[in-house]
């Protein structure tokens, strides 16, 4: 008789016979996802190159990707590649946020050690928009005096011009 694992399986399970948990299924439709084909939804930040580098190159261009590299900071090299291929060595990539609080977030990116970089947050109340110059060599940063419950659309601008991708996220209500 096999013996039954404290995650429920007949399996050895996780780590030290824990279950590994995931994130909430992250549907983004009004009602609520009955079904998937996939036994598993795994977000991009949790997918990484496990293969060598790669590049591609276009005219005098080259897009890189080192090992170990994650999904989501994949897409967003693309999205800038395509969009504007000289931008590839200044834009910011890879926006994540932390410690979402009612009035203040984290934002984490990373950037090129000889440019500067300026936050914008964009809310969607009509003229609110709170920019923030970085220090040079920071990737990290605490926006603070946010509005309560508002979704803010956030972007990185280089001193070169150059956006990243942007990333919406939502304050905490309470």
């Amino acid at each position: 008789m096999k013996k039954e694992k404290k995650c429920g399986h007949n399996v050895k399970c996780g780590c030290e016979d824990k279950s590994l948990t995931t994130q909430k299924d992250p549907c983004v439709v009004e009602e609520p996802c009955y079904s998937s084909e996939c036994a598993e939804v795994i977000c991009t930040s949790c997918v990484s190159n496990c293969e060598s580098d790669f590049e591609y190159q276009v005219g005098s261009s080259v897009i890189k990707f080192k090992k170990g590299e994650r999904l989501d900071v994949m897409m967003q090299k693309i999205l800038i590649f395509s969009s504007n291929v000289s931008c590839l060595n200044s834009a910011a990539v890879g926006l994540k946020v932390y410690n979402v609080t009612r009035d203040s977030l984290v934002l984490a990116f990373e950037g090129f050690d000889n440019n500067s970089y300026t936050i914008k947050a964009v809310s969607s109340v009509e003229g609110f928009e709170q920019s923030v110059d970085v220090p040079q060599g920071l990737y990290q940063y605490k926006l603070i005096n946010l509005i309560r419950d508002m979704e803010y659309k956030i972007s990185v601008v280089s001193n070169t011009g150059c956006s990243s991708p942007i990333i919406t996220v939502k304050t905490k209500e309470i």
